[in-house]
């Protein structure tokens, strides 16, 4: 027996009360301590996201495709050239063509187009493990993102793995 606030209290029990306080309080230290984890990171997909729509919609190419993995930028290349009936190019000669039909309020849309939500996955906080993958949602669907290996702290550590939502919006033959 274990005397307790004036009361004899079972050792057992003392000692089952002390676990689960200890428990409910380390789980809250590691949860307090990982809910601002990603923060940053979308922060940073964010930031990457902004500077690929306004790359896109101001034309510039060299600047888009940068932003690519490269097997979506020649995917995106194919398709692009078959929308707009032309012969396939580089994605950022796709980038441009599309850039020279589009209307400038189309282009002024895809500049200030809302983000919706920023989705990070992958990663561990409990072993410090940052995101790996991010989802940026916008009212024409979800652009994707990955994170460039062992990069971190930078929106340049971003690599659109699927813009197909900005590619449609910039898309002339679609109403861009």
């Amino acid at each position: 027996m274990v005397h307790v606030a004036g009361e004899m209290v079972p050792a057992g029990l003392f000692w089952a009360g002390i676990v689960v306080i200890v428990l409910g309080a380390l789980g809250f230290w590691v949860l307090a301590g990982n809910l601002g984890a990603g923060d940053a990171e979308a922060g940073d997909v964010r930031s990457r996201f902004r500077s690929f729509a306004e790359a896109v919609a101001d034309g510039d190419g060299a600047a888009a495709c940068a932003m690519i993995e490269e097997a979506n930028a020649a995917a995106f290349a194919e398709r692009a050239a078959l929308n707009l009936g032309i012969e396939p190019g580089t994605c950022t000669e796709m980038i441009d063509a599309f850039a020279a039909g589009r209307t400038d309020q189309a282009s002024t849309l895809l500049r200030g187009v809302e983000i919706l939500d920023v989705r990070m996955l992958g990663g561990d906080a409990a072993i410090e493990l940052p995101p790996d993958r991010a989802e940026v949602a916008i009212e024409a669907g979800t652009v994707t993102f990955s994170r460039d290996a062992g990069c971190a702290g930078s929106s340049d550590c971003w690599i659109v793995t699927d813009g197909g939502p900005v590619f449609r919006m910039a898309d002339p033959t679609r109403g861009g």
